[in-house]
């Protein structure tokens, strides 16, 4: 039992059909977006490593100064008015509260951990 393939063999050569118009612009689409993948994804890489091997000092405020490469460690200079005790040092989510008796009254000075930066101060007579 054999078939005859004949009526799917031809003797001439295939021709190839030209791209549509619609095809044709899919095709230049999808190469320019996936060339604009690969361009982003490059500028995350590069960012993400300029990031991680950076070595900028921490910026500070005028009432605080730190000396470090690595931002949030180092040396924290405070401004502390004369006379005034420290009672207590306050971790809290991203910062630190350092907690100071002056005479008859109490001053609260609130620091950013990450920069160091001296985000304020509270004073209770």
């Amino acid at each position: 039992m054999s078939q005859n393939n004949n009526e799917f063999e031809t003797s001439e050569p295939v021709e190839k059909q030209p791209l549509s118009r619609y095809t044709q612009v899919m095709l230049v689409v999808v190469i320019v977006l996936g060339v604009l993948l690969f361009a982003g994804l490059a500028v995350i890489a590069v960012t993400i490593i300029k990031r991680v091997s950076s070595d900028d000092v921490v910026t500070s405020s005028a009432n605080t100064q730190t000396t470090s490469n690595i931002p949030g460690y180092g040396q924290i200079n405070v401004d502390v008015p004369d006379q005034a005790e420290l009672i207590s040092v306050i971790p809290s989510d991203g910062k630190v509260i350092l907690r100071y008796k002056t005479g008859d009254a109490d001053l609260l000075v609130f620091f950013n951990l990450r920069s160091g930066i001296e985000m304020g101060r509270a004073r209770f007579e």
